[in-house]
């Protein structure tokens, strides 16, 4: 994730303390301290949903696509615990005028969304929750967030909507409601897209590679990015992000290779040749180094789909290369063949099949010794499973290699982020507040 990005939001939730600090003498601190919760959430949640838009000018701010998708997760993290506090802090301040129906209406607007979003937070947390319902459901928290801009604008404050602190929240309220309705716009459409239909279907055991041909235009791409893909056939039309495992070419075909995880995955392999298809733009920075004595390339299973296509440009291997591919079989690896052409071809690319029934995981002590040493000259790529990467990373790291020269995508927005108790506690908190409020 660039800091740049990261500096960026800081600096947004943060700036909001300076008004707040004006409004310090004869108010109540704590009071003060639960509406500037209040306020934040909204920054953030206005801020995750502008990330959620994936629009083409926030990768150059903020990193790869998965970067954006992790600072999404964290913007919601923080702003349901923001939520929670000044749900729990009494915000209410002397001198702010009676009771009105429409101020008891703005409180009604706050507990819904209070419950929407707490609901939904759990429900991402909670990964055994299964992703169709999951979903389904996510969609459902830009319209919480439109009923917390709205108890923003009705409640009672310690300054007017018209006062620079409120118009400073009330864009981040437009520009996270504007970035919701985009967002719900059917895929494409906005963003563009272009059409493909399917050349070729090749199964492997559990994996399939899906070539597919451009219409019109076609995409272009950079060796290693991923885009999103949805074809035009009942039950297959719903939009998923695959890596490209094709090197850019001039006729801009490409195609997608991925492993039967779930029912969606295991149906391409029923895909017909000749299957429209729409295709996103391409997304992600997972790019070879430009700058190292020896580059390692580390793909797990279908993690080397990324590797297929850089080792089809042999401009991306302009120093000694050694790509190590982790696999549970030799007899049913992924692209081998093109792999092993490619070495063949190219004399800076070497070619390590780590057959996990043959000679044990791959460890950091055999990438050590195959290439020499992992000095801080050496950088590494991994694409694979996170337990394997967590391992291979601390054991290089370990040897010498700098931890910032282990690069990889991260795309877990719903891992439970250790946090799988908190999401027992959210839930039963919301369930005592929905039933005191329904019994009062």
């Amino acid at each position: 994730m660039r800091s740049f990005g990261v500096v960026i939001v800081l600096i947004a939730l943060a700036i909001p303390a300076y008004w707040f600090a004006q409004l310090t003498p004869n108010r109540d601190a704590e009071a003060l301290f639960s509406q500037y919760l209040g306020v934040t959430a909204l920054v953030a949640m206005g801020l995750s949903q502008l990330l959620a838009t994936r629009m083409a000018f926030l990768e150059p701010i903020f990193g790869g696509l998965d970067r954006i998708y992790v600072l999404h997760k964290w913007l919601g993290v923080g702003a349901i615990v923001a939520i929670l506090l000044h749900d729990t802090i009494d915000a209410e301040m002397e001198a702010l005028g009676r009771q009105t129906g429409l101020m008891e209406f703005a409180e009604t607007l706050g507990e819904i969304s209070l419950y929407g979003i707490l609901i939904l937070g759990v429900l991402t947390i909670a990964t055994w929750v299964p992703y169709q319902f999951w979903r389904l459901t996510h969609k459902f928290m830009g319209a919480f967030f439109v009923l917390s801009a709205l108890h923003f604008i009705f409640i009672g404050k310690p300054f007017d909507l018209g006062d620079p602190l409120a118009v400073y929240v009330l864009a981040f309220c437009a520009v996270g409601t504007l970035s919701y309705l985009y967002t719900l716009v059917p895929f494409g459409i906005l963003q563009g897209r272009a059409a493909y239909e399917v050349a070729a279907v090749d199964k492997t055991d559990d994996t399939v590679a899906i070539s597919l041909k451009p219409l019109k235009g076609g995409i272009s791409h950079l060796a290693g990015q991923f885009a999103f893909v949805s074809f035009v056939v009942p039950g297959k039309s719903e939009v998923h992000p695959f890596t490209i495992s094709s090197a850019p070419n001039a006729d801009k075909t490409i195609r997608f290779t991925a492993k039967a995880l779930g029912d969606y995955t295991r149906s391409l392999g029923e895909l017909a040749v000749g299957t429209r298809a729409r295709v996103s733009r391409a997304y992600g920075h997972f790019l070879p180094s430009k700058r190292s004595s020896c580059d390692v390339w580390i793909g797990a299973g279908i993690g080397i789909t990324p590797f297929l296509a850089w080792s089809g440009r042999g401009d991306l291997v302009p120093r000694p290369t050694h790509l190590f591919y982790s696999v549970q079989s030799r007899n049913n690896a992924v692209g081998l063949h093109e792999l092993e052409v490619a070495a063949a071809r190219d004399p800076q690319l070497t070619l390590h099949v780590v057959d996990s029934k043959v000679s044990g995981r791959l460890t950091a002590d055999m990438i050590s010794d195959a290439v020499g040493g992992v000095g801080k000259g050496v950088n590494a790529h991994f694409c694979g499973p996170k337990p394997m990467r967590k391992a291979l990373k601390d054991g290089l790291v370990a040897k010498g290699m700098r931890r910032s020269a282990f690069h990889y995508e991260e795309f877990e927005i719903r891992s439970d982020l250790g946090l799988r108790k908190m999401s027992g506690w959210l839930m039963a908190r919301s369930l005592r507040r929905f039933s005191k409020t329904t019994s009062s």
